[in-house]
């Protein structure tokens, strides 16, 4: 079981835009939502795109850049076609200004 590691400054993260993290390794797309910092994989389940190359949120969705397909934050089910697989999803916690990632 690994433990939170700092992945980014909330201060650092805009408003509703996909910011790529590496976290132990792994590629993680960070969304600020308000108050709420989503941690999904970066990766599209479709076709291994970079969501934070190019991707954007919308209501509550991050939207892959190359086919369009679209993953919930909240639990990285996959909404619009093509993608059927949902997102990892990483739990977040916030200490001051840092943003913390489980992986």
């Amino acid at each position: 079981m690994s433990d939170f590691t700092i992945a980014a400054s909330l201060s650092a993260l805009p408003e509703n835009q996909p910011v790529r993290a590496d976290v132990n390794g792994t590629p993680v797309a960070l969304v600020r939502c308000g108050e709420t910092v989503h941690a999904v994989a970066d990766t599209c389940t479709h076709a291994e795109a970079s969501l934070c190359d190019g991707g954007h949120v919308d209501q509550g969705y991050i939207v892959c850049p190359l086919h369009f397909a679209s993953f919930r934050l909240a639990d990285g089910e996959a909404g619009d076609p093509p993608a059927d697989e949902a997102l990892a999803v990483y739990e977040v916690r916030i200490e001051g200004d840092d943003v913390l990632v489980k992986i």
